[in-house]
């Protein structure tokens, strides 16, 4: 009989962001509930031996009033290790599957960036993408294993105290009516602060973005020339953050207390009834104890509705991103969808890309194996076109080498930033050694063992911006890509270098066969490359040329370097 193969954690992390938060948490139990059912196991063991603690107090208060020679400590103590036992047993089994669910619907997200295209996301700011995968997503952990977690306390503590309670005096359990109420208020209160929690995670969002470019602009000096209109911004969206959260605090305020109100109400009540039944001062002990236990689970009540909401606010963030995140961009519909048929062969010795160049249709015949480049004015588009070019390839399901012109450097050594993790053969090393001494970085450490292992520390603050964008060329010629997609490579270093690094590379038979598409704006690096792609914006037309119409005097190219022969 076939059976359906079993789902890899990120397959059920893709399937929970489909659903809603409701549907969400059903799965996930359902995905856990061996996990669950041990933990509801250990919850009723833990609170039917807290029953008996007002019995085994009411009890002991007895005695010490006849017969203290009769008191004994050993079944409080056995009693307390079944407590701690059983309640830390409930605990990890809550906890495990929420920290596993923290982790997959963050590597689920992850996933989503890494393989859509850019396109998809590129309105959201990245602080508001940085607040979905650490507070939003910590908030639907908290929820799983916690929140849930004390519902169910709370739950099979009513199922089990209420009827011991009960057996002993059935009045009793009237002046629980208290702890209800303010239960009852409490969750109404709450459910007015989701709106505002939600809209509080946003500017949160927001203000988080503002403190990343603002890290990043102290090291030029326009920030510094703008310093001012930057604190004033800062200011005005922090200022609307605090006052939406002031306003979902003031109803967590008034709500919180409800509960220990409710329980000096009830504990007052309970005393009362004790008196009219002449029940004796034990039974009021007993009663006392009871209401202790009701406490630990519904004390925590209060967070239970704070992180309900939170959760609340948080998965409805989640999912408007997935839902974006399943819509293609404009440029994704221009360029696809892609039929099988129209895939380029590996035999074909060129490419046709149909491309959009500013709302106009061109097609462009670029040669395999190649190295091209796009070059024009200031403004033509050559950077716009060139990440085009990727998604091109990535809707064709062709993985390319890419290095924009300010490539991110990961806090690790080179050699991590090389090989993005993997584990790299002595023979990658050498070669990954040979192309670091290629673009002039071997300088940086004596010997390739501790020039691979050098940190480049956070967002490669201790490398240049040349040494940095040289490094990810590294990383690129490394990534076993057939196409390699680089913007403005050499602007960094002189001609000199430039000529030096592109000869030397060529020579390398291991990057004969790779296609080269660059950006530039050097007539050395126009040199280098057997075709060119002329991006003239005013007219709306990318032409395509051969190397040797660089010398043609009647060619737009010819005109265009002119400047730079003079």
């Amino acid at each position: 009989m076939f059976k359906a193969p079993e789902k890899t954690q990120l397959d059920k992390a893709e399937e929970l962001l489909n659903l809603s938060m409701g549907k969400m948490m059903l799965k996930q139990s359902l995905y856990y509930w061996r996990h669950y059912l041990l933990a509801a196991f250990a919850l009723v063991v833990t609170h039917w031996i807290s029953s008996l603690l007002p019995f085994m107090a009411k009890d002991l208060a007895e005695k010490i009033k006849d017969t203290p020679e009769q008191i004994s400590i050993i079944a409080f103590v056995l009693l307390a290790l079944g407590i701690v036992l059983f309640r830390t047993l409930s605990r990890l089994s809550f906890f495990y599957p929420a920290r596993v669910l923290e982790r997959d619907i963050r590597l689920g997200l992850l996933r989503k960036f890494e393989t859509l295209s850019p396109t998809r996301y590129a309105q959201q700011d990245q602080g508001g993408i940085y607040q979905l995968l650490s507070a939003d997503v910590e908030q639907i952990r908290a929820l799983i294993g916690f929140a849930l977690l004390q519902v169910a306390n709370v739950g099979i503590a009513l199922v089990i105290l209420v009827p011991k309670l009960s057996s002993f005096h059935p009045d009793l359990l009237i002046a629980l009516i208290p702890l209800l109420v303010s239960f009852v208020l409490f969750t109404a209160i709450l459910a007015k602060n989701r709106e505002y929690q939600k809209r509080t995670m946003e500017l949160q969002g927001k203000v988080q973005t503002n403190i990343m470019e603002a890290y990043a602009g102290r090291q030029t000096i326009k920030n510094y020339q703008k310093e001012k209109n930057f604190l004033n911004l800062f200011n005005q969206q922090s200022f609307i953050e605090l006052l939406n959260f002031y306003k979902g605090g003031v109803g967590v305020s008034l709500s919180i207390p409800l509960i220990p109100l409710g329980i000096g109400l009830s504990l007052v009540w309970g005393a009362y009834i004790v008196k009219m039944h002449a029940l004796g001062a034990s039974a009021l002990i007993l009663f006392a104890g009871f209401v202790y236990l009701f406490m630990e689970p519904l004390s925590f009540i209060s967070w239970i509705g704070v992180v309900f909401a939170g959760a609340h606010a948080s998965w409805g963030r989640l999912r408007e991103l997935v839902e974006t995140l399943k819509k293609p961009s404009e440029q994704e519909l221009f360029l696809g969808p892609i039929a099988p048929e129209q895939n380029f062969a590996a035999t074909e010795s060129r490419i046709e890309l149909n491309l959009d160049y500013f709302g106009k249709g061109v097609e462009l015949s670029a040669g395999k194996e190649i190295w091209t480049i796009l070059i024009g004015n200031t403004g033509s588009g050559k950077s716009t076109m060139l990440g085009q070019m990727g998604l091109w390839f990535k809707l064709r399901g062709v993985d390319v080498g890419y290095v924009d012109q300010s490539p991110y450097i990961y806090n690790d050594t080179i050699e991590s930033n090389i090989f993005m993790g993997r584990e790299a053969t002595q023979a990658e090393q050498e070669l990954a050694y040979s192309l670091l001494q290629l673009m002039e970085l071997d300088n940086l450490a004596f010997g390739k063992e501790e020039l691979l292992k050098l940190e480049v520390g956070e967002h490669g603050k201790n490398l240049s911006g040349g040494q940095a964008k040289r490094l990810c060329l590294v990383r690129s010629l490394l990534s076993g890509c057939e196409f390699l997609l680089w913007d403005d490579p050499f602007s960094s270093v002189d001609l000199t270098t430039e000529r030096s690094i592109i000869s030397r590379l060529k020579s390398y038979p291991q990057f004969a066969k790779k296609t080269f598409l660059l950006t530039g704006h050097r007539l050395s690096t126009a040199r280098a490359c057997q075709e060119l792609f002329f991006l003239d914006r005013e007219n709306g037309s990318v032409t395509n040329y051969q190397q040797q119409d660089l010398n043609d005097r009647n060619n737009p190219i010819w005109e265009h370097f002119e400047k730079q022969r003079l």
